[in-house]
């Protein structure tokens, strides 16, 4: 795999810039630091702004690289469990795997179902039970999709490996409002949770915030 730094400094050097809507955020930095983006903002012919965020997305690619190997070290199921587990209504969230494998997001989308994908991840599925709330989020956008749990759990294959992926169908499946962003559900919810593992139990009192606000966006609810 190549360095994410090595692949950096060969995008400012060709000059490469992707086109993307951009947000506005206010940074406080040392002098120094400022006085030396500026010599190396004119070294590469790039303004200020763009050459810092050249150094967020791959500062951002290393730190979410480092997370995903962490999370194959938990048991998130266990913590899943003792989120929700005195709780009669249980909301998740499920992270859609959009980064891994954006046909596995857009296939939860088109067939209303919550599904993950080989051990260590598919047995959250497993754990979910007819009439669970699930809240699909995708890394990077929001959350983009919510349904109720109303299936036994169908188990197939995936790329070619045997029985690989856990599902569960969503009814009332919800979809194409406008994404609920993470800074969104801090600000409803005056919470955080942790929005990269495979699957989070929620509070009540967080998911039936979320839920309102989906079904708000959706022209569902008044």
């Amino acid at each position: 795999m190549a360095n994410p730094l090595d692949e950096l400094i060969g995008s400012l050097v060709s000059k490469k810039t992707d086109a993307e809507e951009m947000s506005s955020v206010s940074l406080r930095i040392p002098e120094s630091l400022n006085t030396e983006l500026e010599e190396l903002s004119g070294q590469v012919d790039l303004t200020k702004s763009a050459l810092i965020t050249k150094f967020i997305e791959v500062s951002v690619l290393g730190l979410r690289q480092a997370l995903d190997v962490k999370d194959q070290d938990l048991n998130v199921i266990h913590e899943t469990c003792l989120t929700v587990q005195n709780s009669k209504d249980r909301f998740f969230l499920l992270n859609t795997n959009f980064n891994n494998d954006p046909k596995d997001h857009e296939s939860m989308l088109q067939n209303a179902e919550a599904a993950a994908f080989y051990d260590h991840w598919k047995e959250n599925i497993a754990y979910l039970k007819q009439g669970d709330h699930v809240f699909l989020y995708q890394s990077g956008v929001g959350f983009v999709a919510y349904g109720v749990v109303n299936s036994d759990l169908i188990r197939s294959d995936h790329h070619g490996k045997t029985n690989e992926k856990y599902a569960r169908k969503l009814t009332d499946f919800t979809v194409g409002f406008k994404p609920v962003k993470a800074r969104d559900f801090k600000d409803l919810t005056k919470s955080n949770t942790s929005f990269r593992q495979t699957m989070v139990g929620l509070t009540k009192a967080q998911g039936n915030a979320l839920r309102e606000e989906i079904l708000r966006r959706a022209n569902k609810l008044k």
